[in-house]
């Protein structure tokens, strides 16, 4: 795989354009995964509903393409720095983009479950659930998808999201909560990668909106109260034996009773990206006395 040479224009509808024709030459099997799930960033494609039988869908989904191109940029900027460090292997750097060019391959069939979740009047939880992403294997094999795809897809956003937070944390003897020193280090990259990126709302396609922003910055801008409740009322805390236990209502005192540190997902979504990038900025510029959030958003946006 060849190098990609840094890049600095002033408009990010050119830095996006830049490293998408890049990503599409270097990253091909990247782009085959998100062309097979109907998410391509330059395609609108009409594949079946496997939540509404004998329905397909042909909306245009091109924007979860290209929030995957931004995350795909973010955590290129991130992992060169660690690898100009030599902090990781040039593999490590290639698997870290590959991985975040994919992270929301499911996102259409996510769209799919709660448009169909919400039909039936069902909760946010059935939808957002670990359970729900799992079972769209049996959905996509149903598709005609096979092969590998379909283990890619299925594996497809491991890294990121609230249901992976608790892979990220750990509460030691005296209650503090802290990064897990053994959560590997391109997992996080991914993770914050994704954090980062406030891509326009949903049927928009215009990428010049797209803003490279610390974790509390997209939530506001992409309206996170509204657009996704649960992650203010559900997460977890921690058990006696230090084991991360789903909390569905973290203000019911009868569902937190016997658990520390129990704050919804919102919270830990904030905790743990300021606590990678600490990480980050630690690993790249050790002597850096900035904000470490604030290092890794001029990182990403140089």
């Amino acid at each position: 795989m060849s190098e990609i040479h840094e890049y600095r224009p002033h408009a990010w509808a050119e830095v996006y354009d830049f490293y998408k024709e890049k990503f599409k030459d270097q990253y091909s099997d990247a782009f085959e995964i998100l062309r097979a799930a109907g998410v391509h960033p330059d395609e609108t494609v009409e594949i079946p509903n496997p939540y509404e039988p004998g329905e397909s869908e042909s909306k245009d989904f091109r924007n979860i393409g290209e929030h995957n191109v931004a995350a795909g940029v973010v955590a290129y900027k991130i992992a060169n720095a660690l690898f100009r460090e030599r902090i990781i292997e040039k593999a490590t750097r290639e698997k870290i983009v590959g991985r975040a060019l994919i992270h929301d391959a499911n996102k259409r069939f996510e769209i799919y479950r709660r448009d169909a979740s919400q039909k039936k009047g069902k909760p946010d939880t059935d939808v957002y659930s670990a359970e729900a992403y799992e079972a769209v294997t049996e959905k996509v094999k149903q598709m005609g998808i096979k092969g590998k795809l379909v283990e890619y897809l299925k594996d497809a956003g491991k890294e990121t999201g609230h249901t992976s937070s608790a892979n990220f944390v750990y509460i030691d003897e005296s209650g503090e909560v802290h990064l897990k020193a053994d959560a590997p280090l391109k997992d996080m990259v991914v993770h914050i990668a994704d954090d980062m990126v406030a891509s326009p709302l949903p049927g928009q396609t215009d990428h010049s909106e797209t803003q490279l922003v610390t974790v509390g910055e997209r939530m506001e801008m992409c309206k996170f109260p509204t657009r996704y409740p649960f992650l203010y009322k559900e997460g977890f805390g921690f058990d006696a034996s230090g084991q991360a236990r789903t909390v569905t209502d973290c203000k019911d005192a009868i569902l937190i009773e016997g658990l520390r540190e129990v704050h919804p997902y919102a919270y830990w979504q904030r905790f743990i990206a300021r606590e990678i990038c600490k990480k980050l900025q630690n690993l790249i510029d050790p002597e850096n006395e900035n904000d470490p959030e604030q290092y890794i958003k001029t990182l990403v946006n140089t």
